[in-house]
């Protein structure tokens, strides 16, 4: 789906949300026109006919909220009903039965337009072929409930009450508010904008508590995500990315190995209390913004209040929305101490030696086994395991690093990793090398072609080298390697940069020797050398 087709997914959302809060206004008006039409006023028929067309409004106003629904579930029905709320949109319905109105004035949103406008874009995006990314998700089997992660479906379902609860009271109370102040009520379209910067905001806000908090815990910022806009610090160097997503991620590492989960755990709450504190100062700024200078500015501190209100009570309920685990979900795995402080630790540890002389050698490599225990399966079960195979390497042993590649190799899915081509180029490097595994490299090669995102990084060079060793052109290879080991030289020193030169010792040492020869190939010479020594037929006489 396009950048297109979420943008139409997003207002089908939003119509979703407003049909929850006009059902009971619908009910309330049903009630009105019943005692207005009752059967001693108007005949049964006008009453009937009345009755049925406010049903098939509200029943319409039901089409846009399945698409949304679908198109988040990635449904295979998903497109018919996309295409469907599109159309809808695009009737000219009177204004009035448009649910998602009670957001705005009449009197300042061209009803008619907007609804065309998000048709119109609707077809264009939906009208294409299927939804293949949303089916393709869809497709993918869900993950189970990890054991005392503390999330359930009953949390899960609490949050969402919440949200809507608390989201439809502030939007009546600030609008019954606003009025009674007599200030101006946004336009639909402006409304839409202010809810943006809105969440861009509480978003920035909340994640820079994280990071006061980390710089309060020793910790260095590594990575730092507000909606669309990344910063990553890699290879000693800032780097910034546009990604189609309006979530919000800071990563940093700890300095030292000490009390990290309590320390972890400081690090995490330091989000829901930013959001609280922009909460109130929204909230104040907006009860005070009649007379003041930035009184035309108070729907869009309402909304902020709105949303980090909103973020800081749902975010402490723990759940696991997405791919992230909640902060409260978080701060509860952190305090309990149970198996899920263990993989914090262990992710803790192996980020340190991105900031300090630590080096894979020196990881616990009983914390990483308890943790890769306890993740059997997905992108972190991997990980954790690949973790370990840098151990072994880093201390000498290569039949111990070899057994955790295989374990990894069989969990990775690529799906969650913010560098997946990164990881297949490890994965050539350490088949071909240390492995010596020729159709598992090449493999892994493929895998790492068809990434669009590549970063052509050390790594990369010995994944290059490595399969262009495989391949006989040893000079090549002499020269990938040395490309990648001037990049390898302008890494920060520390210890995870240290052990990545050190690879390139080791890609030396076999570049002096034949590349290992592939089993069918050898399978091949083979059946080629008694092909040469059958005797040739001898000729029957006749």
């Amino acid at each position: 789906m396009g950048q297109l087709g979420k943008f139409v997914r997003f207002c089908f959302g939003l119509e979703a949300l407003s049909l929850i809060a006009g059902i009971p206004i619908f009910l309330i008006a049903a009630f009105r026109l019943s005692l207005k039409l009752g059967w001693q006023q108007a005949s049964s028929t006008l009453f009937l006919i009345t009755e049925m067309l406010a049903l098939g409004m509200l029943a319409l106003q039901m089409v846009p909220a399945i698409a949304w629904w679908t198109l988040k579930k990635g449904n295979r029905h998903a497109r018919v009903w996309a295409l469907a709320a599109s159309v809808l949109n695009v009737l000219p319905l009177p204004a009035v039965s448009r649910s998602w109105m009670i957001f705005s004035g009449l009197k300042h949103s061209p009803a008619g337009l907007i609804s065309a406008l998000i048709g119109v874009a609707g077809l264009i995006a939906f009208s294409r072929g299927p939804v293949v990314s949303q089916v393709a998700d869809a497709a993918k089997p869900k993950p189970q409930r990890l054991p005392g992660d503390g999330t359930s479906k009953a949390a899960e379902r609490l949050a969402g009450v919440v949200a809507v609860a608390w989201l439809f009271f502030c939007l009546h109370f600030w609008r019954v508010w606003g009025r009674g102040q007599h200030l101006r009520q946004s336009d639909f379209l402006v409304w839409v904008a202010e809810v943006q910067v809105a969440v861009l905001i509480c978003i920035a806000i909340h994640e820079f508590g994280h990071v006061l908090a980390g710089w309060a815990s020793d910790m260095k910022l590594r990575s730092f995500q507000v909606g669309p806009f990344r910063w990553s610090h890699r290879r000693g160097k800032w780097k910034f990315k546009l990604l189609a997503s309006m979530g919000g991620v800071t990563g940093m590492a700890p300095t030292r190995l000490t009390n990290v989960r309590g320390r972890s755990a400081f690090f995490t709450f330091g989000g829901p209390v930013a959001s609280l504190v922009l909460a109130g100062i929204g909230c104040i700024a907006t009860l005070a913004a009649k007379g003041h200078f930035w009184e035309g500015s108070w729907t869009l501190l309402s909304i902020i209040a709105t949303i980090a209100s909103l973020d800081f009570m749902v975010n402490l309920i723990p759940q696991k929305p997405e791919a992230q685990y909640s902060d409260g979900a978080r701060i509860y795995q952190l305090v309990t101490n149970g198996p899920w402080a263990q993989v914090e630790q262990a992710f803790s540890m192996v980020a340190s030696s991105l900031v300090t002389s630590r080096r894979p050698r020196d990881y616990d490599i009983d914390v990483l086994h308890a943790a890769g225990n306890f993740l059997a399966r997905g992108d972190r079960g991997m990980l954790l395991r690949l973790y370990s195979c840098t151990h072994y390497l880093d201390t000498g042993q290569v039949p111990e690093a070899v057994a955790s590649l295989q374990e990894a190799e069989t969990l990775y899915e690529g799906g969650a990793l913010q560098s997946p081509a990164g990881i297949c180029a490890l994965f050539v490097f350490l088949n071909a090398i240390f492995k010596r595994d020729v159709a598992a490299a090449e493999l892994w090669w493929q895998r790492l072609q068809a990434h669009r995102d590549i970063d052509y990084d050390a790594e990369y060079w010995q994944a290059r080298a490595s399969i262009l060793w495989l391949q006989g052109q040893t000079d090549e290879a002499r020269a990938a390697c040395e490309s990648g080991y001037a990049l390898a030289l302008e890494l920060p020193a520390a210890g995870a940069y240290d052990y990545t030169r050190s690879g390139f010792d080791a890609l030396r040492d076999a570049l002096n020797e034949p590349p290992p020869v592939a089993l069918a190939d050898m399978l091949n010479a083979i059946a080629s050398e008694e092909v040469a020594a059958e005797p040739e037929a001898v000729p029957e006489a006749t």
